[in-house]
């Protein structure tokens, strides 16, 4: 059997598109694997790609606000570092305190808790000067007046 030249253009022409077809899907097939996302561009799914643009959107502020949480998290920790080293020295001036309040001690042992005290209260001041947030011995300017008068 003979194939005409019209009916053989046609069967070209016919295989040629289907080609052309197919290949598209596999390149389209093969993008949606490699990229791990069903929607590449719009003309895959315009109402869908508006839908992942938007989520993206979100995920990208959900992940900024998450960094932020973190960097909080590391000052919050870091104040309460502090504070318990401020609480660390602050019973340790109270024990001081108490000392020198007691009637059998010389002057000179009185000097020196009245040292320690002084040292332990720049120490306050030196924990509260590096990290935002803490208040330093400005805030305990009443101790530092009654560790003073406690001393002669």
């Amino acid at each position: 059997m003979m194939i005409s030249g019209t009916s053989l253009a046609a069967s070209t022409k016919l295989f040629q598109n289907s080609y052309a077809r197919n290949s598209e899907r596999v390149n389209s097939a093969l993008e949606q694997l490699s990229t791990g996302k069903r929607i590449n561009r719009p003309s895959d799914d315009p109402s869908g790609f508006v839908a992942a643009e938007e989520i993206r959107g979100e995920l990208i502020d959900l992940h900024s606000a998450d960094k932020i949480d973190a960097s909080r998290r590391i000052q919050i920790s870091f104040q309460e570092s502090a504070l318990s080293n401020i609480q660390g020295v602050l019973i340790d001036v109270r024990g001081e305190l108490v000392t020198a309040a007691d009637g059998a001690l010389n002057t000179r042992q009185r000097k020196d808790i009245q040292n320690g005290i002084d040292s332990s209260l720049d120490a306050i001041d030196l924990i509260a000067g590096r990290v935002e947030g803490v208040a330093g011995s400005e805030k305990l300017e009443p101790l530092r007046r009654t560790a003073k008068s406690v001393s002669l």
